[in-house]
C-alpha cells in the first residue's frame, strides 16, 4: 500500500466538508438556530472522523510495510492489522502488549486523531518512519481544537463548553450559544474561519505525514 493513497483520499474528504461549510456559510443567517448547530455540529463530527480515519490507514499501513510518499520502503513491524490494534489498545491504557496478541474490536481502539495517544502508538511500534509521524501526528496544530469543539458538541456540559471557551485567545470570537458555533470564529492572523484553517492544518500535516 502508498501512504499517498490515503493522503489523496483525506484531500477528497476535507474538499467535501469545506464545500459543504462554504454553501452554509454563504447562506447564514444573523441568528442561528437548532438546525443550523445540527449541521455544524455534523460537519465537526464527520471531519473528526475522517481526520481520525487518515491517521489510523497511515500508522497501520506503516507497520505492515507500505510504502512512503518519496518512494521508500518501510519495514514491517506486525504481521496483521490485528496485531496493529491489539498494540495500539494496550498502550494507550498503559498496558504492555501480549506476544502475538491481536484486537478485531475496533470499539475498543483508541481515538487514532488524538496526538497524546497517537504517539504512543508510533513509539510502541517503532516504526521506521516514526519521526516523519512524530512531527507531524505530533505538532503543536490547531487540529485538536476541532477535536474540543467536536467533543463538545457531542458531549454538551459545561465543563465541556469551558473547554471550548479556552480557545478564545486564538480566535476572534462572538457570543457562543453552542459549541459549533466555534467553526465560525476567525482565526485571529489569518482571519479564515476557525474550521477551515483546521482543514488547511489536515492537509499540511496530513501530507508530511505520508512522506
Amino acid at each position: 500500500m502508498e501512504l499517498l493513497t490515503h493522503f489523496n483520499k483525506l484531500v477528497a474528504r476535507l474538499d467535501l466538508v469545506e464545500d459543504r461549510f462554504t454553501s452554509f456559510q454563504s447562506s447564514m443567517p444573523s441568528r442561528l438556530d437548532h438546525s443550523h448547530w445540527m449541521f455544524l455540529e455534523g460537519l465537526s463530527s464527520a471531519t473528526w472522523q475522517y481526520w481520525g480515519r487518515f491517521c489510523r490507514s497511515v500508522v497501520i499501513d506503516s507497520a505492515l510495510g507500505a510504502i512512503t510518499a518519496g518512494g521508500v520502503n518501510l519495514t514491517p513491524c506486525a504481521g496483521s492489522w490485528e496485531e496493529v490494534s491489539h498494540i495500539a489498545t494496550r498502550v494507550t491504557k498503559d498496558r504492555p502488549p501480549v506476544l502475538g496478541g491481536t484486537n478485531s474490536d475496533l470499539r475498543i481502539e483508541p481515538t487514532w486523531g488524538d496526538p497524546n495517544k497517537l504517539n504512543v502508538v508510533i513509539n510502541a511500534l517503532d516504526l521506521d518512519n516514526k519521526d516523519t509521524l512524530a512531527s507531524s501526528f505530533g505538532a503543536d496544530s490547531y487540529i485538536s481544537h476541532l477535536q474540543t469543539v467536536r467533543n463538545a458538541t457531542a458531549h454538551r456540559h459545561h465543563q465541556n463548553t469551558a473547554n471550548v471557551l479556552a480557545l478564545r485567545p486564538y480566535y476572534q470570537v462572538a457570543r457562543l450559544r453552542h459549541p459549533s458555533e466555534a467553526l465560525l470564529w476567525l482565526e485571529e492572523q489569518s482571519k479564515s474561519f476557525a474550521f477551515l484553517f483546521w482543514l488547511e492544518d489536515m492537509r499540511m500535516l496530513g501530507e508530511l505525514a505520508v512522506q
